[in-house]
């Protein structure tokens, strides 16, 4: 969580959740946007997953939505090589859904 302390606590909640369903150590946890305090970056085996809060940063915790981008990447400099969906306005339940269905489809 050290990672995450300059981040908003909408970005730290769903972080949390995310944890919770696939464990602490899943994904590598990855701060490409060091200075965007609404936005994480998860990686996996050439899977990056993109999260934001800032389009909902006025919703309350209990309401929050997600933008969400899944792309593919270079392992080893975090390039992207292609973005394979964009999606917004995501509920925390169906953010594990798309994440699930992105980390099961072949690259």
């Amino acid at each position: 969580m050290e990672d995450l302390k300059n981040k908003n606590k909408t970005i730290v909640g769903i972080y949390k959740h995310i944890c919770e369903v696939f464990g602490r150590d899943f994904f590598e946890l990855t701060d490409i946007w060091e200075s965007d305090c609404y936005a994480l970056g998860l990686k996996k085996q050439g899977k990056l997953i993109y999260i934001s809060t800032w389009d909902h940063r006025h919703r309350s915790l209990s309401d929050m939505c997600y933008y969400v981008e899944f792309e593919l990447i270079d392992d080893t400099t975090n390039e992207s090589k292609a973005i394979s969906k964009q999606i917004n306005n995501l509920s925390k339940e169906l953010l594990i859904i798309e994440m699930n269905i992105f980390l099961n489809e072949m690259p």
